[in-house]
């Protein structure tokens, strides 16, 4: 089934293609894709009031397209990367056989009947009118997808989006890449980064921050694309403490990157081009776990609740997703942009880069970090700055800074022109563990200098092998489908509660967190 890759003429041909998934874009609305296939397609998806069911399709449905689009006008989009063989192929899908596969997770299998191949005019494999049928194979199961069927489909629990509510108390969650725009969510996840705007407060005094979320659905990628790669959505998520006049920047969390999230009823909303936000709203919960192996602390985040439901099989899972980012991190690099503090203040250096440093000294006064990474001969002074005016990012950085920790500082630049002062924004410095490999690697960088010996050479890890996926099911299904991780079993008290209170209404959001 390996289509032919060297097809590039002005014609597409129609071939079968089959493969393993990678990562895919999750669902998203293209406005140039809906005019190119007409103005006579009109069919319309609607998104129910309650922002939990999935959308609901017209009746009608062109045939001739398969298409399905949003009352702007725009066309419902899937781009899935493929793995066939030993290269990759991008395929795009449309309408609903895009709205219906939203729920792939990498490692599926995915057979497609009639595929259109790449033309001078479009670099991706597409699904084509004549696209009859779409098999989709996971762990023993599968599911056969016929396009004479697609405007009634019912599709098998593993590959639709569950339900918010508890089902007999049990929660059910989805990936992030499976999200679709405005419905409410309940998600497992990993903190990666600080995100824009950075620590605010509301009209409404609300104190608001965003973190920058992943999860498995990345595992096939390396670390450093889990933000960058455009295959893959962005995944934003809204932090928010609410109902106090007193409250000070300071109540709002400082996550270390690989800290597990659980969120419970967050409203999703698309931003073009990638971009998913995750809103906190009156009725979410949100709960923190430890960052490090064998760490047990759970923090409730601002809850509707006095404390949060919290069940054994929670904590085994909140120790599995722990122990995956635990493994990749330890191994790999975070990003592809990092230099050295000496690179930046080299006369033809680089203008802009991420850093990796630990943090030596914290000035408040004078808004200024005195950083070291071990590529210079003392420690580098880093003024800290708001991204947007009315912020409160620098108040919230200083009040969690602490001498000794290991911050990743994303986008800084020269604040003087020899470079003796470098210049941050608040809201893109993230708290580092210290196992990750960023951070063992300056480490030894800056022990061989103080003894006198250069460090041994080493290179950047290769991609890992690919991960394999979660048993089918892992995430709808609930935290105990996964199997137990090496991690020794946590021994914590864990309440038992009743289930969370379901709202009544949901409103849309008066403004958008930026991702």
């Amino acid at each position: 089934g390996a289509p032919n890759f060297d097809v590039r003429g002005t014609q597409p041909a129609m071939e079968l293609v089959q493969g393993a998934v990678v990562v895919h874009s999750g669902l998203a609305r293209d406005h140039a894709a809906w005019a190119s296939l007409g103005a006579d397609v009109q069919v319309g998806i609607v998104a129910p009031s309650d922002g939990e069911a999935l959308f609901e399709a017209a009746p009608e449905l062109a045939l001739r397209s398969g298409t399905a689009t949003s009352e702007t006008g725009e066309a419902l989009v899937l781009t899935v990367v493929l793995r066939c063989g030993v290269q990759r192929l991008r395929l795009r899908f449309w309408g609903l056989w895009a709205f219906w596969l939203a729920g792939l997770e990498p490692g599926d299998r995915i057979s497609v009947e009639d595929a259109e191949s790449p033309t001078e005019n479009h670099a991706d494999w597409r699904v084509a009118a004549c696209t009859e049928m779409v098999r989709v194979f996971r762990h023993g199961q599968h599911v056969v997808m016929r396009l004479d069927a697609l405007a009634s489909l019912a599709l098998p629990s593993w590959l639709c989006m569950p339900p918010t509510r508890p089902e007999r108390g049990i929660y059910r969650y989805c990936r992030l890449s499976s999200l679709r725009s405005d419905v409410l969510c309940n998600v497992w996840a990993v903190v990666w980064e600080s995100a824009k705007p950075g620590a605010m407060v509301t009209p409404g005094y609300r104190l608001v921050m965003n973190v920058c979320v992943v999860d498995p659905s990345c595992s096939e990628l390396p670390c450093s694309e889990w933000a960058s790669s455009l295959d893959i959505a962005q995944f934003s998520l809204q932090v928010q403490v609410r109902d106090d006049p007193m409250a000070r920047p300071s109540s709002l969390p400082f996550f270390a990157v690989g800290q597990v999230l659980r969120a419970h009823r967050f409203w999703v909303k698309r931003k073009p081009p990638r971009y998913m936000n995750l809103w906190h709203k009156r009725y979410s919960s949100l709960v923190s776990f430890g960052s490090s192996p064998g760490e047990c602390v759970v923090t409730s985040i601002d809850s509707s609740v006095a404390a949060p439901t919290l069940t054994e099989e929670d904590v085994l899972f909140a120790r599995d997703l722990r122990n995956w980012a635990y493994e990749r991190l330890r191994a790999e690099t975070i990003s592809s942009y990092l230099v050295s503090a000496s690179e930046l203040q080299a006369p033809h250096g680089q203008q802009h880069g991420d850093l990796v440093a630990e943090l030596i000294r914290a000035d408040a006064v004078a808004c200024e970090l005195l950083i070291d990474d071990g590529s210079t001969a003392g420690a580098v002074p880093v003024q800290v700055v708001e991204l947007v005016g009315l912020n409160c990012s620098v108040e919230w950085l200083f009040a969690h800074a602490v001498p000794g920790q290991w911050f990743k500082l994303r986008g800084v630049s020269r604040a003087s022109a020899d470079g003796s002062l470098l210049k941050v924004a608040a809201a893109q410095v993230t708290l580092l563990p210290e196992w990750c490999y960023d951070v063992t690697v300056r480490r030894r960088r800056r022990g061989a200098a103080s003894s006198g010996h250069e460090p041994a050479v080493r290179r950047e890890p290769a991609p890992p092998a690919p991960v394999a996926s979660e048993p089918a099911g892992a995430f709808a299904a609930g935290p105990s489908a996964l199997e137990p991780a090496v991690e020794p079993r946590a021994q914590i008290a864990v309440p038992q509660r009743p289930a969370e209170a379901q709202p009544a209404e949901v409103h849309s959001p008066s403004a958008a967190p930026s991702a």
